[in-house]
């Protein structure tokens, strides 16, 4: 082991000038990348939004609902339009101005987006690009227009199972998070009780791949075919895509443990009652989803939909405006958000007071007992010292997401000096 010392003072004083100029920059702290480095990690409350119903959902509303982080759905492709356009729901008219009222008025409550792509109706992007350069700018338009920081793809029915727009999908995500290196990515697919259908754990394969950093796979649970206990199915594909995924990215050679594919499993029920007759979603099926999805520490919980969270007034109402079941407004939003989900807008503000501390940002979990994985940094130089300066590691980054094993580390905490692109970076890593 290595008793060098490195000029310490001179590295803060590098740091402290490269935190302060980020600091000062007029960007939004990242709140989805500090999340995703939180070690205690508790589910974080994303329902859907039908964006394309009218009267438009109001998304400000956070008093009423507590709901503050929302999945905006769905961008699809303008088919009078050529080329990859995108829009919403595939009308025109709802081009990329669309609901950007909504999303600044939630923001200015604290709040923030998802914008999901895809969907069960209209074309998918990926299916009508001609390559994947095309896509990725067309995706690229949606992120610019509305300033994202995490972006969802839902991909169903004849696309789960395309090949060609699968593969093209993957390629554009990866161009993407090489421009946008803390992007959220999210893949939101059909489930059945025994877990991913074969299309689905292909779809994941192609995105591990390409070297995409998914955050989460999200599973639809919903419209099995049949009837059941729409809570005991949910839980029994989260437990089945759990292994799904473990053998996903230990044949792709990126081990995770256990505690990270958890945290990649997602959930959305559709809530009362469903397409499918026999099928529906109570009350008492979203406490029992929401307190395995707390006791795994599971990435996410959604819901098809925020319109639909209230009780019809009419037998006859359209199943996509209300759940069909008796129920008080925004009941299931409530279930979901209590028992120790994440409150978007807490995390938000802690943030923006400490903003400085998160753009420097690249080990999780922390604090940290036997690895850390070590994010977007491929390529960067890494060294770990004492608090009293003394080195105990050296080492250089590969890949995007870089499994660091720290099982033979005193408890106590250590300096990493992260090297990259020319530029020191400074993080505290606490070890017990």
């Amino acid at each position: 082991m290595k008793t060098r010392k490195i000029f310490l003072a001179s590295l803060l004083l590098t740091i402290t000038v490269s935190v302060f100029a980020q600091a000062t920059t007029p960007k939004r702290p990242n709140t989805f990348k500090a999340i995703e480095q939180m070690s205690d990690i508790h589910p974080l409350y994303t329902p859907y939004v039908d964006v394309c119903l009218w009267p438009p959902f109001p998304l400000t509303n956070v008093d009423s609902t507590g709901i503050c982080l929302y999945t905006l759905a769905f961008i699809v492709d303008d088919q009078f339009a050529t080329g990859a356009n995108p829009c919403w729901g595939g009308y025109s008219n709802l081009d990329l101005t669309w609901y950007q009222d909504q999303v600044a008025g939630l923001r200015d409550n604290g709040g923030e987006v998802i914008v999901s792509f895809g969907g069960a109706s209209g074309f998918p992007l990926a299916f009508v690009a001609a390559n994947e350069n095309e896509l990725k700018d067309a995706y690229k338009a949606v992120i610019d227009a509305y300033d994202l920081q995490s972006i969802d793809f839902d991909i169903e029915g004849m696309f789960v199972a395309h090949p060609t727009s699968i593969e093209l999908r993957s390629k554009a995500m990866k161009l993407l998070q090489d421009e946008y290196s803390d992007l959220q990515i999210s893949l939101t697919l059909p489930v059945m009780p025994w877990g991913l259908t074969g299309d689905g754990i292909n779809v994941v394969t192609s995105a591990v791949n390409h070297d995409v950093n998914l955050s989460v796979v999200n599973l639809m649970a919903m419209d099995y075919g049949g009837p059941g206990d729409m809570g005991d199915n949910a839980i029994s594909a989260m437990e089945a895509t759990f292994g799904q995924l473990k053998t996903i990215y230990q044949s792709a050679g990126i081990p995770k443990p256990d505690s990270l594919i958890w945290r990649m499993i997602g959930v959305t029920p559709m809530i009362g009652q469903n397409d499918v007759i026999e099928e529906v979603f109570y009350l008492d099926d979203a406490e029992d989803v929401r307190d395995f999805a707390f006791d795994k520490k599971i990435g996410r919980i959604a819901m098809w939909s925020a319109n639909r969270d209230r009780q019809c007034e009419n037998s006859w109402d359209p199943l996509y405006i209300c759940s069909h079941i008796e129920q008080e407004d925004f009941q299931f939003s409530y279930i979901f958000q209590q028992n120790g989900t994440i409150s978007y807008c807490d995390i938000a503000q802690q943030l923006n007071q400490t903003a400085s501390t998160l753009y420097s940002s690249y080990i999780y979990p922390n604090p940290a007992h036997g690895y850390v994985i070590i994010s977007d940094c491929n390529g960067a130089g890494v060294t770990i010292t004492g608090i009293e300066g003394l080195v105990v590691k050296e080492l250089k980054v590969t890949g995007n997401n870089f499994y660091l094993d720290i099982s033979n580390f005193s408890p106590g905490s250590y300096l990493l000096f992260i090297n990259k692109n020319g530029k020191i970076n400074y993080e505290k890593m606490v070890v017990f």
